[in-house]
């Protein structure tokens, strides 16, 4: 009598599975228990590099918050059918290999392109081997790997409206945080901001940037005009920010002549245009202004790109003594990247 093999728990209790991140590792730890790969990782992909959201512990050093770039991996040519979902040898399907420097190369590729509910690339689900694989995969593999793509959609678009929501939740019991002068927030209130969102950038990898604005010639307003008059320039620049972010970000008020941006869901192609209209913007406001930015991609998480925003600013401040106008840092259309990054 044959006895049939013992069904396989394929996740732990759906409560487990009520956020992404959970969903995740769950669907790693089960891959990586039952389909023969070195390294199972969930990724995203966001300004052309691929962000490793969770990965297993491996000996290739494909690990969490691990960035390469897109166009480059094994992951991009799948999704773009280049390759098929699974390469058992990578030499001999004639594939260069690649890899993480300082680990062993990757010899094998298992992937799936995970969707969002309008059908756009969110990521990839994938396995990296650090040998060919030898034998046939599980009955069933590649439907195995869609189904629990579908499911991490799922869990990814229902937990991120969730947090949406709470983002907006917490802006509005945040509204009494406000700077007087300029009805933006004020720096306690930035700061109360910043905390949740870069949870959620760990969490999501969604695109964004922070910009850093401080207003040139106060100083020569305030000796010769008066203070009242240097109100006015900033509450023109306040104004100014504030159309110009519009949904798009959360603007605060520093302090003295100093502003901040924070700029939710826009990749660095997006966050480009929206500075080149600032310039624009700010010039016929005839309010002149030192500006620096940095993705949060690039920076690797949203307090790191302040921090990247703000030497930047200065960077287009020590500049301010030889033009007078706008200037942003780095120029538009010339933003750092390229260079692999860690969460």
């Amino acid at each position: 009598m044959t006895v049939p093999p013992r069904p396989l728990s394929i996740a732990p209790p759906l409560s487990t599975l009520s956020t992404f991140d959970a969903a995740g590792a769950a669907i790693v730890a089960y891959l990586d228990s039952i389909v023969p790969a070195t390294a199972w990782a969930v990724s995203r992909v966001v300004d052309d590099k691929q962000i490793f959201l969770r990965t297993n512990t491996n000996g290739l050093g494909i690990d969490t918050g691990l960035v390469v770039g897109w166009n480059e991996s094994l992951c991009h040519s799948m999704t773009e059918g280049e390759i098929p979902s699974v390469v058992e040898d990578l030499d001999g399907a004639g594939i260069p290999r690649i890899g993480v420097p300082g680990h062993d190369p990757v010899r094998s590729y298992i992937g799936v392109p995970i969707r969002r509910a309008d059908g756009s690339l969110f990521g990839t689900m994938c396995g990296f081997g650090s040998r060919p694989i030898s034998g046939p995969l599980p009955a069933g593999t590649t439907a195995l790997l869609d189904l629990l793509s579908g499911l991490l959609t799922t869990v990814f678009e229902t937990d991120h409206a969730r947090a949406v929501a709470e983002r907006a939740a917490e802006l509005a019991r945040r509204e009494a945080e406000t700077d007087p002068l300029t009805g933006l927030f004020n720096r306690r209130g930035w700061n109360r901001v910043l905390e949740p969102e870069d949870a959620r950038w760990t969490r999501f990898a969604d695109p964004g940037a922070v910009v850093v604005v401080d207003l040139d010639g106060m100083k020569q307003v305030n000796d010769r005009h008066g203070h009242a008059a240097g109100d006015l320039v900033i509450r023109r620049a306040a104004e100014l920010l504030r159309s110009w972010a519009h949904e798009s970000g959360v603007v605060a008020r520093l302090g003295g002549d100093e502003f901040g941006v924070l700029v939710f869901d826009r990749d660095a192609t997006d966050v480009d245009d929206m500075l080149t209209a600032l310039e624009s913007s700010a010039y016929a406001a005839e309010v002149p202004m030192s500006v620096g930015w940095s993705t949060v991609t690039e920076a690797g998480s949203i307090t790191a790109s302040w921090s990247l925003a703000d030497e930047n600013m200065y960077v287009s401040k020590r500049r301010s003594s030889s033009r007078s106008g706008v200037d942003i840092h780095p120029t538009p259309g010339r933003h750092q990247g390229g260079h692999v990054a860690r969460r």
